[in-house]
């Protein structure tokens, strides 16, 4: 009885602090629960938040590689666009200033697809091999181009493979012509040479193949102007030029020929 007595009396106190002075069993019961919680939680920020947080930050992650890989490709459509319309724009005046029939132009058509297979890219000597050869028709001096961008010119081809020189190569000289100023030189080691100092170059414009000489046809891009001066004698402009693609983040190429009549018979 005396117990009951007790008890009775310690719940009517307990009812009484909690209704009147609700201050006196708040503070004293949020202590017990945060002792009886401290606990979970210090396991919780050990465990499962660290792998809370570094699945969000993988799906962020993962989200902007896609958007990335995204903006890339779409990157890539509008630049092989605005190479083609450069192009096809070059033509047109050079073809109305000769009075030379439009259907007369000459046409670029993508023969086939290769794998880079190997870089060795330096200023000198850099080359980079791809795998298709002879055996698939491929021969020396054809052209490595990738969204009308070229890349290099093949030098040698083995049965089952070929080696290229990129046109970053300082080895390699490429006619070309200004998308803009059509200001004419010669590309090489990522630059211009024999550029009159009366040229009205434009930084960021595109150069782009002018088709003089055997080799490359018009039209096909190597890269943007990035800056420009006169050299010391001031007759010519030093032109730096920044290439549109890096080739060894490139997997793939397309492989082209001047002489497209022969070409369509290869690969």
């Amino acid at each position: 009885m005396r117990n009951y007595f007790i008890i009775c009396s310690a719940l009517a106190l307990f009812i009484y602090s909690a209704v009147w002075h609700p201050s006196l069993i708040r503070v004293p019961l949020q202590t017990g629960i945060s002792i009886v919680q401290y606990p979970f939680l210090s396991l919780y920020a050990m465990t499962v938040q660290p792998i809370a947080i570094r699945y969000a930050r993988f799906k962020h992650h993962r989200d902007y590689q896609a958007l990335i890989t995204q903006n890339h490709q779409e990157r890539s459509a509008l630049l092989k666009e605005l190479i083609d319309l450069q192009a096809e724009l070059l033509r047109c005046k050079e073809l109305h200033e000769l009075k030379i029939p439009y259907d007369a132009r000459e046409k670029i058509v993508p023969q086939g697809t290769a794998q880079i297979i190997y870089r060795q890219l330096r200023q000198q000597d850099s080359f980079f091999l791809i795998d298709k050869g002879s055996h698939h028709g491929v021969a020396v001096d054809m052209l490595a181009v990738l969204d009308n961008v070229l890349l290099g010119r093949i030098v040698a081809a083995y049965p089952w493979y070929s080696k290229v020189v990129p046109t970053t190569d300082a080895q390699c000289h490429v006619p070309i012509v200004c998308a803009t100023s059509r200001a004419h030189g010669v590309f090489h080691g990522n630059k211009l040479d024999f550029v009159s100092h009366l040229e009205p170059l434009v930084v960021d414009e595109l150069v782009v193949t002018s088709g003089d000489g055997l080799l490359y046809p018009q039209g096909l891009a190597v890269g943007r102007i990035k800056n420009f001066m006169l050299n010391d004698l001031g007759f010519l402009y030093e032109v730096a030029v920044e290439p549109l693609y890096d080739i060894a983040m490139l997997g793939y190429c397309s492989i082209i020929s001047k002489n497209t009549q022969h070409a369509q018979e290869l690969l």
